[in-house]
Order: structure tokens, then C-alpha cells, then sequence
């Protein structure tokens, strides 16, 4: 009895760890050419009340996990990825097809087997190849470009692919790399002897990896009849402006299709103006590509043209310059402004009023102001003031108008302020009547006298 007892706790102990662990996996890349590794990213989820500790093995015959005997800890309520991946024990032996690869994750009390899906390809079904315009047909006397497109039909990475084209007329080679499921479309300009007969042609394609075959395939192209093109470019100069005429004749006996291109810069193609508008627009690294499709009838002549004029802009451009200008030279005309406040401050014995007025001098333009010296005036009315802030006047005089006070500074640099402030005091019933002058500051800027003043200020206007 007490050995059933035992297996009937182990047997919940064992269900309780199964349930305490929760694996789940996605592919990273779960496809391969032959002798390359698998990989994929485990999902692992403790639920357990307590920390698990796991480790990675797997009996698989054909696959030999990187992270074989690797211990994995999970606290509780943990979840934590973790990418593994598979190399193949011996690339002989394992060939093209589907295979479910084995992985245990063991735990103290129990493991978890997984079986993951991987797919060996064959080297001759992972590429594909073909011209991107169908069938190229070849003008002889102007030959043309091939544009031959190479897709990747599968997930794996494809660096180093050794690419062939061959075909009568012509040979290439180039080394190429694809990404999963990348397509690529390459160029080759073409330009075939003008003898050569029309008719139909084959090309080879043959693509290759480390020596391993990859495509072989075939791919026709035609050489058509003899055509007869000239272009003639005319250039147009001018004040601020260029352009250009491009004239195409057909001295031929059969239409004749033609691409002519020019490309701009961002700024000349804002200003061009096409006759007759383009094809097709494509903006690239250089600027804008800019292209027109033509068919020239035989024993005729077909003309594209463009112009662009950079006289408006520069135009609108010399204008803001200019206003920017004036308004510079405005602004240091009136750099040095003056700005005049009063605060009333107390009341003493009931019918004495204590106010503090503050000026305030800034230099708001770009250049330093020379020889600054701020002027302003108490009227008669009011006692002179006798405390000031941290600036005191440099003279006090006494005038028929009342007290004149002068505060001079060698300068005041661009953005610099001054604040000076004095009190003042006098009857309620005069002061409220009253309003002060304006305060003048007088400087020299670029080698000129220059004078400005506040405004007057009441003194009842501020409490």
C-alpha cells in the first residue's frame, strides 16, 4: 500500500511539473540547403510556485544540437525566449526532403519532448531565373539592356551565388548574394555586331554555390531587323537659363521605340519645364530621372525639350535678400530700446505716495552700442529722487523742469539689459494727476548718433 502511495505521489508530481512548464516554438529558419544548421526560438513559461531549472538535449540521429546539455533557470512565473539551433551530424546522409527534429527539455521531476519541423532543399529548386520583359528583342545598330531577374524561392541566405549569362552574341559573370525570398534584378547592356542576322536565340543562365549547381535554364532573346536611329541634341543658353532639344530620326523601314533620359538635380528640376511632358518620373540618389517613351515612325523625326529658367527664383531670392537687408539696417537703427514702468510701493502719514520707476534698456540688435547715456526727468512737482538701484546716476541736476538724472555705460553689447530704477515720492493728490516724461537713451552705432525714448507713464497706472 505504501508503494501505490509513492507512485500516486510521484504520478501528481509528475502532472503537476508538466503542467508547470509551458514550451512553445516559432521558426527562425527551419529551412536548409544541405550541411547547414536549423534554428528556432523556444517560448518557455515556468508556472510552477517555485524556480525550474532545464536542460537541452536531443537524441535525434541526424541533427546535433548546439546547445546540447545547456541548463536554462526560470524563476517563478517567468517567461523567457531562447533560440536553439541544429547542425546536421553528416551532410551525405542527410538529403532533400522534410524532417521532424528531436529536442527534450528535462526538468527535476519529469522532461517535455518536442518535435520540430525542418526542411533540407535541393540545390536545384531554391533559385529561379528569367528576363524581367519576357522575350528581349535586339537592335543590331543599337543594341539595348537585358534585365535579368533572380529570385530566391525559399527562406535560406544565399551569399556568394555565382551567376553566368550566355549567349551568342554576348557573355557575363557576376557574384551575386540573396537574401530569403529576395528577388534581384540585374542589367547587362548588350550591344551585338550590326551584320548579325535576325532570328531566334537562346541564352544560358547558370548560377552556382561553393561548386554546387543551383539553375541551369534556358532563356530565348530575339536579334530583330535592322533600324535606323539618330539622335541630335541642341543645346539652349541663355541669362540664367538652360535647356536642351533632343530630335530623333528614323531613317529606317520599321517604328522604332526609344527611351530618352536626363536627370536633374533637386533644384533644377523644381524650375524645368518639359514639351512634351515625360513618361515616367523617378527620383534617385543623383535627382530626378526623368524619361520619355517614343515610337519614331519610319522616315520621320520626333523632338522632346526642355528648359529651365532660373530667373524668377533668383529673382525672388535677390527680393528677400534685399528686404532682409533693409530690415537689418532697420533694426540696428532702432537696436537700443528704452522702456519706462512705475510701481506704486506704500502710503506713509495718509497722504504721502512712495512709487519705484523702472528703465529698462536693452540692446535687441546684432551689433555693440557705443557711448550709451540714458537721460530722464522728474517733473518740479515731485522731490528729487534720493535712492537708487544698483546703477546710480552718473549727474543730477537740478533744472527749471524739474530733476535731470544721467546714467552713462562705455556700452551694451548685443542682447545686454540694463534695469535702473529709483522712488520717488510726493502729495496723493499731485502724483495722481501727473505723468512722467518719456526717458531718452542716446548711443552711437556704426560710427552715427542714434537716439530713442520710451513712452510717458501715468501714475496711476499701475497699482
Amino acid at each position: 500500500m505504501k508503494r501505490g502511495f509513492l507512485l500516486l505521489v510521484v504520478f501528481l508530481l509528475t502532472i503537476a511539473s508538466v503542467s508547470a512548464l509551458k514550451v512553445t516554438y516559432d521558426n527562425v529558419l527551419n529551412e536548409a540547403l544541405p550541411g547547414e544548421q536549423v534554428s528556432y526560438m523556444l517560448h518557455l513559461e515556468n508556472n510552477e510556485d517555485s524556480t525550474l531549472s532545464i536542460k537541452l538535449r536531443s537524441p535525434d540521429l541526424n541533427w546535433l544540437l548546439d546547445q546540447e546539455g545547456n541548463s536554462i533557470t526560470l524563476f517563478k512565473g517567468e517567461k523567457k525566449d531562447y533560440k536553439i539551433s541544429f547542425k546536421p551530424l553528416s551532410a551525405a546522409k542527410i538529403l532533400p526532403g522534410n524532417y521532424a527534429v528531436k529536442l527534450i527539455l528535462e526538468t527535476p521531476l519529469t522532461s517535455i519532448e518536442k518535435l520540430l519541423t525542418a526542411q533540407v532543399l535541393n540545390y536545384g529548386e531554391v533559385v529561379d531565373s528569367s528576363f524581367s520583359d519576357g522575350v528581349p528583342s535586339i537592335d543590331p545598330k543599337r543594341g539595348m539592356t537585358l534585365r535579368l531577374n533572380v529570385k530566391n524561392l525559399h527562406q535560406v541566405s544565399l551569399n556568394g551565388l555565382n551567376l553566368e549569362l550566355n549567349g551568342q552574341q554576348f557573355s557575363f559573370s557576376k557574384k551575386i548574394n540573396l537574401n530569403g525570398r529576395e528577388s534581384l534584378n540585374l542589367e547587362f547592356p548588350v550591344k551585338v555586331d550590326p551584320d548579325t542576322l535576325k532570328g531566334d536565340y537562346v541564352a544560358k543562365v547558370k548560377i552556382t554555390l561553393n561548386g554546387n549547381l543551383m539553375l541551369d535554364k534556358e532563356l530565348p532573346y530575339v536579334v530583330k531587323e535592322y533600324q535606323e536611329l539618330k539622335e541630335v541634341s541642341v543645346p539652349h543658353t541663355g541669362f540664367l537659363k538652360t535647356g536642351e532639344t533632343l530630335t530623333f530620326s528614323n531613317s529606317g523601314n520599321t517604328q522604332v521605340s526609344q527611351n530618352a533620359q536626363r536627370t536633374f538635380g533637386w533644384f533644377s528640376y523644381k524650375f524645368a519645364s518639359f514639351n512634351p511632358e515625360p513618361t515616367k518620373v523617378e527620383k534617385t540618389d543623383q535627382g530626378y530621372l526623368v524619361q520619355w517613351d517614343l515610337n519614331v515612325n519610319p522616315q520621320t523625326s520626333t523632338s522632346v525639350s526642355y528648359s529651365v529658367n532660373y530667373r524668377m527664383p533668383i529673382i525672388v531670392l535677390i527680393i528677400i535678400i534685399l528686404a532682409g537687408f533693409v530690415w537689418y539696417i532697420i533694426r540696428q537703427r532702432n537696436a537700443v530700446v528704452i522702456v519706462k514702468r512705475v510701481f506704486a510701493m506704500h502710503t506713509e502719514a495718509g497722504s504721502i505716495k512712495v512709487m519705484k520707476v523702472v528703465l529698462n534698456v536693452r540692446n535687441r540688435g546684432g551689433l555693440t552700442a557705443n557711448n550709451v547715456r540714458i537721460v530722464d526727468r522728474v517733473p518740479n512737482a515731485i522731490k528729487a529722487p534720493t535712492q537708487h538701484s544698483t546703477y546710480k546716476p552718473s549727474h543730477v541736476k537740478a533744472a527749471p523742469e524739474g530733476t535731470v538724472m544721467v546714467w552713462d555705460f562705455t556700452n551694451l553689447r548685443p542682447g545686454e539689459e540694463k534695469v535702473i530704477s529709483y522712488r520717488i515720492e510726493g502729495k496723493i493728490q499731485i502724483l495722481g494727476r501727473m505723468h512722467l516724461p518719456p526717458a531718452i537713451v542716446k548711443y552711437v552705432l556704426l560710427g552715427r548718433g542714434v537716439s530713442a525714448r520710451s513712452s510717458s507713464v501715468s501714475l496711476q497706472e499701475k497699482k
